[in-house]
């Protein structure tokens, strides 16, 4: 879903302008593709609405001094959008949200916000060795601590160069990383996308995950040509 800044002539733009749909949030205007909706069931899917629905189940039974630290956290916390501007969440949007990924990747939920800043960013990736039974990364840090995880989000293309491609990236693993051994993340893409095919470019965004607070780091984004034969 993209996100735009509308100018004087259209500056509360709502409706439809042939397969584009215009609407507004608290965040901003933004267009969508106008579609009849379909229906995803996978395991993937099923599991990332199952943890969103135990999530806001879970604000529900929050008291209201939990509910307004929450409220302050996300006022203090504001993230940005797609135009790189800061944006405040709503107090359950910020719960949903880090609660979602820590049950997503099965860690416990919390029920107050984090009281430790978030994660150090991934700084680099790097090829450590490829074959046809491995496709194994180095990352910078390389060691992580104990109570955080590496995420690794990926999309397999056949189109090299691809210019638009962070919302086809989706998650494939979380990784317990507390030494320097490079990782094979051949099986994760596999298990997701299918056999990787020489030619094919791997398109990846990389994170750290603290398993306690629900923060992500700053995403790091990459892609490599498969080149095996």
């Amino acid at each position: 879903m993209a996100k735009i800044r509308t100018g004087s002539l259209a500056g509360n733009i709502r409706g439809s302008i042939g397969a584009d749909t215009f609407s507004q949030n608290r965040y901003g205007t933004y267009i969508r593709k106008r579609a009849i909706p379909t229906v995803v069931n996978t395991p993937f899917t099923q599991k990332i609405r199952s943890a969103f629905a135990a999530c806001s189940m879970m604000w529900q039974s929050l008291t209201q001094e939990q509910r307004n630290m929450w409220i302050t956290w996300a006022d203090n916390n504001p993230v940005r959008d797609n135009f790189g501007e800061l944006q405040k969440l709503s107090g359950n949007v910020a719960f949903i949200k880090l609660n979602t990924k820590l049950l997503y990747n099965d860690f416990d939920m919390i029920v107050e916000p984090p009281q430790k800043a978030a994660p150090i960013a991934i700084e680099g990736i790097a090829i450590s060795e490829e074959s046809a039974t491995e496709f194994k990364i180095n990352t910078t840090p390389d060691i992580l601590g104990s109570d955080e995880r590496l995420i690794i989000d990926a999309y397999l293309s056949d189109i090299p160069s691809l210019s638009f491609y962070k919302n086809k990236l989706r998650q494939i693993a979380c990784i317990k990383k507390d030494d320097n051994m490079p990782v094979d993340i051949k099986p994760y893409v596999e298990n997701k996308f299918g056999t990787m095919i020489n030619g094919q470019t791997l398109y990846l965004r990389a994170y750290v995950l603290d398993t306690k607070s629900g923060q992500v780091s700053v995403p790091y984004y990459t892609g490599f040509l498969y080149t095996y034969t």
